[in-house]
C-alpha cells in the first residue's frame, strides 16, 4: 500500500518536535559494564560465531543536545580469536625539529595503507631522535587486487609538537627504513577574556580553531591513526579571566568566546603562532540584546547545572512553530553593529525545540546568558527535573533576573570530586545521571575526548537538586581519568545526601619488561585483553621493553605473541598512577 510522502513527513516533523521538546534529567542504561577481570582464554573459539549480548552502557533515550556526551565507548563487539599468522613490519628512522636536530622521547605511529592496511605501530625515540618499532595487524591481511605497500609515519614530540610525513611506498621485506619526520614545536596561544566593564571574565569558554585543515598523529583510543582536520582546542577561563591553549601546531588560528553569563564576542580574534612561539589574545565580549541572571534556591544557594530555555508566544500573522516565520529566527550583530536576518538555509530556531540556541546550563554559579535576541516578550524558564521556575514577557537589555527553584523538600545529592592519586580536587568536569543499578568497575573501552568543554567547578564540589528517587547511578568524566560510576541506592523523595564523592582514577602509563626464564623479547606484538577483548595494542621495542600509554587501571590478561605463533600470557594489575613501571613473567599461553 502506497503512503502519501506529505503525511510522513508531518509525522516525522511531529516526532522530532516532541521528542526535543522532552528534557531528559537522566539517561537509561541499557547494561552492566563487563568484569573487570578475564575468566576464559580468548584463544577459545566455542563462542566466536555467536554475537556478543553484552552492550557497552549507553543511554536508551538520547538527552537533549545541550553538552554532547564526552565519552565514546569502542569495545570491540566480540571476543578476540588470535590468528595464525600476524603480519608484521619493523619500521625505523629519526624524528627532527626544523633545524635538523633530533628529537628525545618523541612519540611516533606508523599507519600501512593499501597492501598494508591495518598495521600499525608506535614507538619512542631515544635521545638521539632514532626509533625502531614493530607495526603489526591482530587480523589476518586483507586480499585485494591493489599490492602497493604504503605507509605513514607520524610523530608527536613532548612539549605537544608535530609532524606528519607524506605517505611513503614500502619495499618488500620485514624491515623498511623511514624517511625522517620533522616535526614544528607547538605554539601556545595565551589571553585574557574581559567582560563588557573591561574586567576579567572567569570561567568564560574559549574555543581556538585552526583557519585550515591539518593533518596531525591521533593517539588516542584503541586504534591510533592520522587524521587531516581543523585543529580545535577549547579551554575554559580560570578565575582571572585568563586562559592558555598549549601544544599548537604553527598555522593561523580563530579565537572565539561561547555565550556565558558574561557575554559574547562578535568579532572573532585572528592570531598566528609561530612554531615554539607564544601569541597573545585578548578576547572581548559583548552583551547586546540580551537576558542572563542566575537560578537560585529558596536560601539563595546557586543551582549548577539547571537548563534555562527561552520560549515566547506567536506574533501577529505568524503561524506557531513555522520555521520559516521571521520573528522564529535568531539575530545577529555584523560588525557595523546593524541587525541583519540569518537565511533561510541557516536559519535556527530559537524556540523550546530547540536545544543547542535556546537552551543553556547554568554554571557552577547558577548563572546564564542569552544574547543578540529579538526584542521581544520572552518566557525565561528554569527546570531541573520536575521542579521548574518561570518568569513571563520579558524584554532584552533588562536587569538580570533571578529565578528560584522552590527546591525545599525535595532531593538532593552533594559531594566532592578528587584525584584519587593526589587526593587533590578535581575542578572540570562532566556529571550525568544513569537510571538504575550497575556495574562501578572501571571501563578500559570508555574513552573521554580531551578536547571537549567540561564544566567548571572550583573545589570539584557538585549539587545535584532534584535526581530521582530509587536506585541511580552519577557518573564523572574527566580528560585524563576513567569514567567514574557512583552507585545511589534508595533515595527517598526528599532525601538530602551529602559527601557522595567520587575519586576519579587517573589513567596510567605503563613501563614493562615482559619475560620467561629471564629471557627478553624484542619486537613482538603485544595486546592487553580485557573481558576476551583488545583493550590496547603495543609492541616491544628493540630492548625487550614495553610502554602503553593511557591504560585505565584495572585487571588485564597480556598476550605476547611470538613470531612463530606462540602465544605468552600472563596478568597484569594497572594500579591507579599516572606511571607505573612493572615486573611481568610470562607463562604459556592454554
Amino acid at each position: 500500500m502506497a503512503i502519501n510522502n506529505k503525511y510522513v513527513g508531518t509525522v516525522a516533523v511531529l516526532l522530532v518536535a516532541a521528542a526535543s521538546g522532552l528534557l531528559v534529567f537522566f539517561l537509561l542504561a541499557d547494561s552492566p559494564k563487563p568484569s573487570p577481570k578475564p575468566k576464559t582464554d580468548p584463544d577459545q573459539k566455542s563462542d566466536t560465531d555467536k554475537p556478543d549480548p553484552a552492550q557497552p552502557d549507553k543511554p536508551s533515550t538520547a538527552p537533549e543536545n545541550i553538552e554532547p556526551d564526552p565519552v565514546r565507548n569502542e569495545r570491540p563487539p566480540q571476543p578476540y580469536v588470535l590468528p595464525s599468522e600476524l603480519p608484521r613490519l619493523i619500521v625505523e628512522g629519526r624524528v627532527v625539529d626544523g633545524n635538523g636536530v633530533g628529537l628525545a622521547d618523541a612519540e611516533v605511529l606508523f599507519t600501512g595503507d593499501n597492501a598494508l592496511r591495518g598495521m600499525q605501530g608506535v614507538g619512542f625515540t631515544d635521545g638521539a631522535g632514532n626509533y625502531q618499532l614493530l607495526a603489526w595487524s591482530s587480523t589476518k591481511p586483507a586480499a585485494g587486487a591493489n599490492t602497493t605497500r604504503r605507509g605513514t609515519i607520524s610523530a608527536r614530540s613532548a612539549d605537544g609538537g608535530q609532524g606528519v610525513s607524506p605517505t611513503v611506498t614500502v619495499p618488500d621485506g620485514e624491515s623498511f627504513l623511514a624517511p625522517p619526520v620533522a616535526v614544528n614545536a607547538g605554539g601556545t596561544i595565551e589571553g585574557v577574556v574581559l567582560n563588557t566593564d573591561g574586567a576579567p571574565a572567569p570561567g568564560a569558554r574559549v574555543t581556538v580553531r585552526s583557519a585550515t585543515p591539518v593533518p596531525m598523529p591521533d593517539f588516542r583510543g584503541r586504534e591510533p591513526r592520522v587524521v587531516t582536520r581543523p585543529l580545535v582546542r577549547m579551554v575554559q577561563a580560570d578565575e582571572r579571566g585568563q586562559f592558555k591553549a598549549a601544544a599548537l601546531p604553527a598555522a593561523q588560528y580563530r579565537v572565539t568566546a561561547d555565550p556565558g553569563y558574561w557575554g559574547q564576542n562578535t568579532n572573532a580574534a585572528t592570531v598566528d603562532v609561530a612554531e615554539g612561539r607564544s601569541a597573545w589574545s585578548q578576547v572581548e565580549l559583548r552583551a547586546e540584546n540580551y537576558i542572563r541572571g542566575r537560578v537560585v534556591d529558596a536560601l539563595g544557594n546557586p543551582v549548577p547545572d539547571a537548563v534555562v530555555f527561552l520560549t515566547r508566544p506567536p506574533v501577529e500573522g505568524e503561524t506557531p512553530g513555522d520555521p520559516e516565520s521571521a520573528a522564529n529566527r535568531i539575530t545577529a550583530r555584523d560588525r557595523g553593529g546593524e541587525v541583519s536576518r540569518i537565511g533561510r538555509d541557516t536559519a535556527r530556531r530559537f524556540d523550546e525545540s530547540s536545544a543547542t540556541n535556546s537552551r543553556q546550563m547554568t554554571d557552577a554559579q547558577g548563572r546564564f546568558g542569552f544574547f543578540t535576541l529579538e526584542d521581544l516578550e520572552w518566557t525565561v524558564t528554569a527546570r531541573v527535573g520536575a521542579v521548574e521556575a518561570k518568569l513571563e514577557k520579558h524584554r532584552v537589555n533588562q536587569p538580570d533576573i533571578s529565578l528560584t527553584l522552590e527546591t525545599q523538600g525535595k532531593t538532593l545529592v552533594s559531594g566532592r570530586v578528587t584525584d584519587a592519586e593526589t587526593g587533590l580536587p578535581v575542578s572540570a568536569f562532566d556529571l550525568r545521571v544513569f537510571a538504575g543499578s550497575g556495574s562501578a568497575d572501571p571501563d578500559p573501552f570508555s574513552r573521554v575526548a580531551p578536547d571537549r568543554m567540561f564544566p567548571w567547578r572550583p573545589s570539584g564540589e557538585y549539587r545535584l537538586v532534584n535526581p530521582p528517587a530509587g536506585d541511580f547511578r552519577l557518573r564523572f568524566t574527566a580528560p585524563g581519568f576513567v569514567p567514574q560510576y557512583v552507585q545511589i541506592k534508595a533515595l527517598g523523595d526528599g532525601e538530602h545526601r551529602s559527601a557522595v564523592n567520587a575519586e576519579l582514577l587517573p589513567l596510567c602509563e605503563l613501563f614493562m619488561t615482559p619475560t620467561l626464564n629471564n629471557r627478553r623479547f624484542d619486537f613482538e606484538p603485544v595486546m592487553l585483553m580485557f573481558d576476551n577483548r583488545i583493550a590496547y595494542h603495543a609492541s616491544t621495542d628493540a630492548l625487550g621493553n614495553l610502554r602503553i600509554p593511557g591504560v585505565a587501571p584495572g585487571t588485564y590478561r597480556l598476550k605476547l605473541v611470538q613470531r612463530d605463533g606462540t602465544a605468552l600470557q600472563c596478568d597484569v594489575e594497572v594500579p591507579a598512577r599516572r606511571r607505573a613501571e612493572l615486573s611481568v613473567t610470562l607463562d604459556p599461553a592454554g
